[in-house]
């Protein structure tokens, strides 16, 4: 399987969740192995496997820093098609089963950050997204987007959201855990989201 990675300015586990959060594992359910990409962001010129999603992103001391720009839709205009708003988004290109992603975080006026995989062959769901992690700064909440919230089930259940209002929110509670959590604006945490097949 290809897997992409994305970080987003706006957040990793494949597998129905309950409407009850599950409890917190003691320990890594992964195990690392060999190390497939580290960047510590001081090289201006950003590696070649990170690829520009919505590009909103700097190098800067350092860190990656990711601004939303795109949070209004834009109209279609001028023989131009509409631009749909869309968080900031970094990709990294890389082959992926079994994973561990570590990265440090800091909230500096925004508030949410994630970690996504996604598999751009993979047709069952909004552009191959598969899974993700949202770190907001009073929780964290772990989403299968495979069958959940990004699934083309979904997509066509939207199409008549009023009539299958209880079947969406049935499936995206069974495809969402969530978890209280307290992060501070302007303090780093280190951020590890395993995913796994």
């Amino acid at each position: 399987m290809r897997s992409v990675l994305a970080l987003s300015c706006l957040i990793a586990t494949t597998a129905a969740f309950a409407a009850d959060a599950p409890a917190i594992p003691a320990d890594s359910i992964a195990k690392k192995k060999e190390l497939l990409f580290s960047d510590d962001f001081k090289n201006p010129t950003p590696d070649k496997r990170w690829h520009r999603v919505v590009d909103t992103f700097t190098f800067e001391t350092g860190a990656l820093k990711g601004t939303q720009t795109r949070d209004k839709t834009i109209p279609a205009a001028d023989g131009k098609p509409e631009v749909p708003a869309h968080p900031a988004v970094f990709g990294l290109d890389l082959p992926t089963k079994d994973s561990v992603v570590e990265v440090k975080i800091r909230f500096d006026g925004n508030t949410a950050m994630d970690v996504e995989f996604d598999d751009r062959a993979f047709t069952g769901s909004h552009y191959g997204h598969l899974c993700r992690a949202q770190v907001y700064l009073d929780k964290v909440k772990i989403l299968d987007e495979r069958d959940g919230s990004q699934s083309n089930n979904l997509i066509e259940l939207k199409k008549d959201a009023a009539k299958n209002k209880d079947e969406i929110s049935k499936l995206l509670a069974a495809h969402t855990a969530q978890f209280p959590a307290t992060f501070e604006a302007g303090k780093t945490y280190d951020l590890v989201v395993e995913k796994c097949a």
